[in-house]
């Protein structure tokens, strides 16, 4: 376990790149800014399957109208809860393993086989920017209730911990001997758990890097893995 500061990191892919390469450029608050908007989630009118692939993790809206769903196809699908309408679908790069909602709802992180965190905006349903750092597959992402803070957990046994509005990797939380399968904030974002094929929940101080907890006791003759938390 360790906090790296920022000048050991390697150099992060702009955050802002997508959006300084356009004309009329805009900067993060100008997207953050259009939280309180109404997402105008229409639906989806074609001829394509709604599932043509497995369907990895799921995360809902902070109204809880909305529910996300990560594929192995590349695609990202919106679903309205009460109808069960596909109401919007994103593409990724490769297979998606991770998704989480901003808490006030302008946005979605993504992640999964290819090691970045996708940014996008669900108003245009644009990527504005990617986090990148982890040297494994992503496999869990969970936003802060400080808007612009998110966690994200690899295969490459890491928990990493970063600021949207840079772009940078505020820090890399090292204990874990096996692949990291969930990572969940506290209600006041002060605190992380992750969870990992070690079969040890970890409980990290965000603020000092400290891991404040380790807990073992976890044994399972069939099956080793452990991959979910439940705040």
């Amino acid at each position: 376990m360790r906090l790296i500061p920022l000048k050991e990191l390697p150099p992060q892919e702009l955050f802002l790149n997508a959006m300084q390469q356009r004309k009329g450029k805009r900067d993060f608050n100008s997207v953050q800014n259009r939280s309180h908007r109404q997402i105008p989630w229409k639906p989806v009118h074609d001829t394509k399957p709604d599932f043509c692939s497995d369907a990895w993790s799921t995360a809902l809206s902070p109204d809880g109208g909305v529910m996300a769903s990560c594929h192995g196809d590349r695609t990202l699908k919106f679903w309205n809860v009460k109808t069960g309408e596909r109401i919007k679908t994103l593409i990724h790069q490769q297979p998606i393993w991770a998704c989480s909602f901003s808490p006030s709802g302008w946005g979605i992180a993504t992640a999964g086989i290819d090691g970045m965190i996708w940014l996008w905006e669900l108003e245009t349903s644009r990527c504005f920017g990617k986090l990148q750092g982890h040297t494994g597959w992503i496999h869990t992402l969970d936003f802060s209730s400080i808007d612009d803070v998110i966690a994200s957990g690899s295969t490459d046994t890491t928990v990493r911990l970063w600021n949207i509005a840079t772009g940078k990797c505020l820090a890399v939380f090292e204990g874990h001997d096996r692949p990291v399968h969930t990572v969940e904030f506290d209600p006041t974002g002060h605190l992380l758990a992750s969870i990992s094929d070690d079969q040890v929940i970890k409980v990290w101080n965000i603020q000092t890097g400290e891991c404040l907890s380790t807990l073992i006791g976890h044994y399972n003759n069939f099956a080793d893995d452990m991959w979910a938390l439940i705040n």
